[in-house]
């Protein structure tokens, strides 16, 4: 039986341990990949009560991939992943993800201070989205394809 299917219907306490971790990195890669759809369901509503235009509104909406692009380039020539612990290189890359991405709601509406947000964004998701494909992948040796 795969993991998910030991998943449904169980308690998370009598889940085995790698079975917990897989539902926890599921439900935390979900949380994250969350942050770079935000502004893309609101995007809309910002440009009618902001008042801005579509080019600043389609700035908005790229910058978290030109983030997550520049992210990605930087963790695979830093070789952070693998210097440090995967774990806190996801759990900083996240928080610091989320506050950015907080800090929309205190930032002139399309403001170049909420696309200089929406890139550090897109960059930490690079700490989160990669890193926890290698952090899953260490987990099994049959199953990796699954897993990812």
């Amino acid at each position: 039986m795969t993991a998910f299917g030991r998943i449904a219907g169980v308690p998370p306490a009598k889940l085995p341990g790698r079975t917990r971790s897989i539902a926890a990195m599921i439900a935390a890669e979900i949380a994250v990949m969350s942050l770079w759809f935000v502004s893309a369901a609101i995007l809309p509503e910002m440009m009618a009560e902001g008042g801005f235009s579509e080019a600043r509104g389609a700035a908005l909406s790229s910058a978290v991939q030109i983030g997550f692009v520049a992210g990605a380039l930087g963790v695979a020539i830093s070789g952070i992943a693998d210097r440090l612990d995967p774990r806190g290189v996801f759990l900083v890359s996240a928080m610091i993800g989320a506050l950015a991405n907080l800090g929309l709601l205190v930032t002139p509406l399309g403001g170049w201070e909420q696309v200089a947000l929406r890139v550090l964004t897109g960059a930490c998701m690079a700490g989160t989205y990669p890193v926890g494909m290698k952090i899953c992948v260490g987990w099994g040796t049959r199953d990796r394809a699954f897993l990812v």
